[in-house]
C-alpha cells in the first residue's frame, strides 16, 4: 500500500502466521460446536495439537527472522503523497472490482465462491478502513462487515459439514446450519446486488 518493494516481498512471512492463527481458529470453534453437540472428536483434539504445534514454530519464526526483517524495511515506506491520493484511490477500486467479481461468483453459494468472496471483503475492509477517512467510507465499511461475517459463518458451517461427514446424527445438524446459515448469506447477497453496493462504493473514490 505505501510504495515500498522490499515490505512487499515480506508479504508471505505476514500471511504464514495469519494463516497458522486462522487454523488454529478455526478447529477451535469445530471443537466448540462438537461439544455443544455432545459430538467425540478425538481426530479433532489431534488436529488441534498438530495446529498449536505449528503456531508456536510460526511465533517463533516471525519473533527471530521475520518482525526484524520487517523493521528493517520500515523506513523504505514512501513518506510523500497522501491518504486520497491517486495510488491509494486506484487500489481502493481494485480492491472494490475484485468483490464485485466475487459477488457474482458467490450467487450459487458453493464453498468455494463464498470463501472467495469472504477474502475479497476482507481485503477490503481493512483498507477502507485504514482510508475511511480519506474517502468517507464508514457507510461501506458497515456493509463490508456484515458481508464479511454472513460469509464468515457460512465458512465456519462449510468446515462442519465436512468434519461430521462420516457422522449421520452430526453431519444432519450441520447440514442443517449451514442451509440457514446459506439463507443468511444469500440474503446479504442479494442486498448488495439490489443496492448496487459495489458500484455506488466505486462512484464515490
Amino acid at each position: 500500500m505505501f510504495g515500498a518493494k522490499p515490505l512487499l516481498r515480506l508479504d508471505p512471512l505476514v500471511e504464514h502466521l495469519q494463516d497458522t492463527l486462522g487454523e488454529v481458529r478455526d478447529v477451535q470453534l469445530q471443537l466448540r460446536w462438537l461439544a455443544r453437540h455432545r459430538g467425540i472428536a478425538p481426530a479433532r483434539e489431534k488436529a488441534l495439537a498438530e495446529k498449536e504445534a505449528a503456531l508456536r514454530r510460526a511465533l517463533a519464526l516471525w519473533s527471530l527472522r521475520s518482525a526484524p526483517r520487517v523493521l528493517r524495511a520500515l523506513p523504505q515506506i514512501r513518506k510523500n503523497g497522501t491518504l486520497s491520493g491517486k495510488r491509494m484511490r486506484k487500489r481502493l477500486r481494485r480492491r472494490i472490482a475484485d468483490v464485485s467479481q466475487a459477488l457474482e461468483q458467490a450467487r450459487s453459494l458453493k464453498p468455494a465462491a463464498a470463501h472467495a468472496l469472504r477474502i475479497a471483503a476482507k481485503k477490503l475492509r481493512y483498507e477502507a478502513e485504514l482510508l475511511r477517512e480519506a474517502f468517507d467510507l464508514d457507510g461501506l465499511i458497515e456493509e463490508l462487515s456484515e458481508l464479511q461475517d454472513a460469509f464468515g459463518d457460512l465458512h465456519d458451517a462449510d468446515a462442519r459439514v465436512l468434519v461430521t461427514r462420516r457422522d449421520r446424527r452430526l453431519s444432519g445438524v450441520a447440514r442443517r446450519e449451514r442451509h440457514k446459515l446459506g439463507r443468511t448469506a444469500a440474503s446479504v447477497l442479494r442486498k448488495w446486488q439490489r443496492a448496487g453496493l459495489a458500484f455506488e462504493a466505486r462512484k464515490r473514490i
